[in-house]
């Protein structure tokens, strides 16, 4: 049986969240962090203390790094991404994914085409540039092709949250 997993404990240092996401860049998650866009409630440190992040502040940094690859400015990666950790809450309370052990004391989501189906769509548009949103989608043939946006990026919601905490997993494990 698996054990109980707490998205919210920071346990994480910088250079795990690195391991985990290596489109990340250093400097890139300093600035973050430093600017208070990773994790605006966190107090500032004091000389000789680390950062540490939890599982839900990787499955936020994940789809930042992503978003931002498109365009994204950080400030609205950022307000995009508190939806995201919202959903990631909202799956493990309501309907948690199904999270496997191996014999090497690692644990998984295994993402199987019969579950894929009922997995969170997103899209993120924008129509001139300046201002980017995210909109949920349940039903994947139900983007609006009325309103014809400059940038429209489609996004499996629930898919990359499975993604980052399978990364979470393996570093737990020392896999990663």
């Amino acid at each position: 049986m698996t054990a109980p997993f707490d998205l919210m404990k920071p346990r994480f240092t910088q250079a795990q969240v690195l391991r985990m996401l290596p489109m990340l860049k250093p400097k890139t998650l300093q600035n973050w962090s430093s600017r208070g866009i990773t994790d605006p409630d966190q107090p500032k440190l004091g000389k000789g203390e680390r950062r540490l992040y939890s599982p839900i502040g990787i499955i936020m940094l994940d789809f930042m790094a992503f978003v931002i690859l498109y365009g994204v400015p950080p400030k609205e990666a950022r307000d995009m991404a508190d939806y995201i950790a919202e959903r990631a809450i909202e799956r493990f309370e309501n309907d948690p994914f199904e999270i496997m052990d191996d014999f090497e004391g690692s644990r998984w989501i295994p993402v199987k085409p019969e579950t894929i189906d009922g997995f969170k769509r997103a899209e993120i548009v924008t129509f001139d540039g300046s201002e980017y949103f995210l909109k949920y989608r349940d039903d994947p043939n139900d983007f609006d092709e009325r309103i014809e946006a400059s940038v429209a990026i489609k996004v499996e919601i629930d898919f990359r949250i499975a993604q980052a905490l399978n990364r979470v997993f393996l570093v737990e494990a020392g896999q990663l």
